[in-house]
């Protein structure tokens, strides 16, 4: 249908073009391309329900009418909105809440599914429904579709878009040395409490050991997850195939092997079977704390609360991985991919984060004293009330940061990016700011006691009721007096050349 587009203008009109049939040029398919008034639409919902599917179908159906259709009994009709891509962001929400499993995976499924919509539908009781969101996560982190966050600020400043080709996949790392049994095709891995039962209290063998699968099997599920009791064993290829660690810590992890006509449905993160081997038992946090998963891909695990202390991480992928409460005190973290990893309450005390990516990852209340920032790439991470005391954040990136109330005393920022950062009631006395960009930050209330500012661009800067004293350098030209924000605090506001 090239060229002009027709208006239908009538309930009978779209009844009729439908009745033509669906050839090419048929009036049912100018049905899926002509706009009609509003009022038609909902006569068409109202006076012909078996038509609901398809005028959901229509390119260019109202907002409003998918508003209607997305509360409409039928889950089937549901489904078909939740599929469309051009839905706004208030429809993603609501779906994502429906009652029906089918019609959340649709959403999770959706290459227009906001971010934080996914992140969401990752903690869904339904697994598959889970496992597609954790899937479309991974995938968008990978560069490939998703809402525009990856291009939005979710690209550090080197370019690095999805896992680089020298990071080792998982997989490869816990299955080094091992051999396949007799029998067996592929490997993959699984994640169990300490006793070796699932979280839903399937015992699993030592290695040596076959777990077989109870049946029966659903015959139209295709993919990685059961739907029923029985219906297959899982393991994973990756850590999105363990949905982010809801089935169990991942502190213990099992390598399983399987055959290729045990196989009854997988995709690119994990694998669903009648049986599998399992060969060895793993320490998750022990290998990473021995340095076993250095430039590895680690991305979507669960190492919330692990002891890794000094931990040789350099290089590795930990996108979307949850390492709040970790301690990671006297850790290599150089270079490592933290974009939206979760580090909030983490110990990182001297930890080398040297030209780390932590786009978009949350921080807050973390401990980061002495750490090594330089070069890190901070763009919209979230940490709030963090510590960074003594550490080195030497042209450091923190553009759009939030770092309301992060104590920053003897920091070294000279050339960092603090571009429209949230600062409010932040503490930086002593820190070094000299040639930051502070364009556009929010520094209210905040303590700038003995803060060198010397070269710095401060153009914009909020800086109402902030406090500072006579030994605050700002730079040439700059009068915090003269630019009508008079200050309550220690000594005379004057500024230092």
């Amino acid at each position: 249908m090239e060229g002009h587009l027709e208006v239908i203008n009538s309930v009978e009109e779209y009844v009729r073009l439908l009745e033509e049939g669906d050839g090419e040029a048929s009036g049912a398919r100018r049905t899926r391309y002509e706009e009609a008034p509003l009022e038609v639409w909902f006569g068409i919902v109202e006076q012909h329900p078996e038509w609901r599917d398809w005028v959901v179908g229509n390119k260019t159906v109202p907002v409003e009418v998918l508003e209607l259709l997305s509360k409409d009994p039928d889950p089937g009709v549901r489904v078909e909105v939740a599929s469309r891509r051009k839905l706004p962001e208030s429809l993603f929400w609501a779906l994502a809440a429906d009652p029906d499993p089918e019609v959340r995976r649709h959403i999770a499924a959706n290459p227009k599914a906001p971010w934080a919509v996914l992140r969401r539908l990752v903690d869904d009781p339904v697994l598959w429904v889970a496992a597609a969101a954790v899937g479309r996560l991974a995938w968008q982190d990978r560069g490939a579709g998703g809402d525009g966050r990856r291009n939005a600020g979710t690209c550090s400043r080197r370019g690095r878009q999805g896992r680089g080709p020298d990071v080792r996949p998982a997989l490869d790392v816990l299955t080094d040395g091992l051999a396949l049994p007799p029998g067996c095709d592929e490997w993959a891995f699984r994640l169990v409490n300490a006793d070796l039962t699932s979280t839903r209290g399937m015992c699993w063998p030592w290695p040596g050991g076959v777990a077989e699968a109870a049946g029966p099997f659903v015959e139209a599920n295709a993919g990685p997850w059961p739907q029923a009791p029985g219906d297959g064993l899982t393991a994973a290829f990756d850590f999105p195939g363990t949905v982010g660690g809801r089935f169990g810590p991942t502190r213990t992890v099992l390598v399983v092997a399987f055959a290729a006509d045990a196989v009854l449905g997988r995709d690119r993160h994990g694998v669903r079977a009648k049986r599998f081997v399992v060969v060895a038992v793993a320490d998750l946090h022990r290998s990473v704390r021995l340095g076993g998963f250095a430039g590895a891909d680690l991305s979507w695990a669960d190492l919330s609360g692990a002891d890794l202390r000094g931990a040789d991480l350099r290089g590795a992928d930990l996108r979307g991985a949850d390492l709040s409460g970790a301690d990671l005190e006297d850790a290599d973290l150089s270079g490592a991919d933290l974009r939206r990893a979760a580090l909030g309450r983490a110990m990182l005390g001297g930890a080398g984060l040297r030209g780390a990516d932590l786009v978009g990852a949350g921080l807050e209340r973390a401990r980061l004293w002495c750490a090594d920032l330089r070069d890190a790439n901070l763009t919209g991470a979230e940490a709030s009330d963090a510590t960074f005391g003594g550490a080195d954040l030497g042209n450091a990136d923190l553009t759009g940061a939030g770092l309301s109330g992060a104590a920053f005393g003897g920091t070294k920022m000279n050339r960092a990016v603090l571009a429209k950062a949230g600062m409010v009631f932040a503490t930086l006395e002593d820190a070094d700011l000299r040639g930051a960009d502070l364009t556009g930050a929010n520094l209210r209330r905040a303590w700038l006691e003995r803060v060198d500012f010397r070269g710095a661009k401060l153009d914009g800067a909020d800086l109402e009721d902030a406090v500072w004293d006579d030994e605050t350098r700002w730079p040439d030209g700059h009068n915090p007096r003269a630019d009508g924000r008079p200050k309550t605090g220690h000594g005379e506001h004057a500024p230092q050349s």
